[in-house]
């Protein structure tokens, strides 16, 4: 009877041990799903979303004949707005210097071309220039023009300009420590000035084999 006793009371021990186990499983297995499952915060989804916005494309330079397209886009950087260039010079011409003045804030593009002076002899020659100013500075000298200059209108891509004889001529005055300005209509200079949106350009020659119509001429083909 004892020895029944200690059986049935190690009977009740092993199945009270089975069933506490079981249960404790049953408490994971359902736990389990609770404990591995991360909710996703929206706010937190909308904060690491990076945004696809397309990078600005540069506009491409236009090809010209005489400055390539690096050129045109760095003068283009430094100078604020898209430099503009002639896609036409006259017969003789190759270019120069070209250069943004920082102080002036302008741009100046040179054209040179070299002749035999009169009298048949090589080796005496001159040299004349073709200069294309451009700026959105209207207070720079070059386009101011004295109120008694004689300025013949002119029309460049349907816009009007002015073409004008003469020139400033600069001295440099060493007692004031500055240059001063006198305008001169016997240098032999013409200029076509004339705007193209918020750019003012000058076109100045010194060349008197290049006439009036010549330099609208040039002055149209300025993109």
């Amino acid at each position: 009877m004892k020895r029944n006793s200690i059986f049935m009371l190690v009977f009740v021990l092993i199945f009270m041990g089975i069933a506490s186990i079981t249960y404790y499983n049953r408490k994971l297995l359902t736990a389990a799903p609770i404990l591995s499952y991360t909710p996703t915060s929206p706010t937190l989804a909308i904060a690491t979303e990076t945004p696809n916005i397309p990078s600005p494309t540069p506009t491409p330079k236009p090809e010209n004949p005489f400055f390539t397209a690096d050129v045109l886009t760095a003068l283009s950087a430094q100078a604020g707005w898209n430099v503009l260039a002639p896609s036409v010079i006259p017969e003789g011409y190759t270019p120069g210097d070209v250069s943004y003045l920082d102080a002036d804030k302008q741009v100046v593009m040179t054209f040179l071309v070299t002749r035999s002076l009169p009298g048949g002899v090589p080796a005496l020659t001159e040299t004349k220039t073709l200069t294309l100013v451009q700026s959105t500075n209207v207070e720079a000298v070059v386009f101011q023009l004295p109120a008694d200059a004689a300025i013949k209108p002119v029309t460049i891509n349907d816009q009007p300009g002015g073409l004008v004889h003469g020139a400033w001529d600069s001295q440099f005055d060493q007692a004031a420590n500055s240059f001063s300005y006198t305008w001169r209509e016997d240098l032999g200079v013409t200029g076509i000035y004339w705007q193209a949106g918020d750019i003012h350009l000058a076109l100045i020659s010194n060349d008197d084999a290049l006439n009036d119509e010549q330099l609208v001429q040039i002055a149209e083909q300025v993109r």
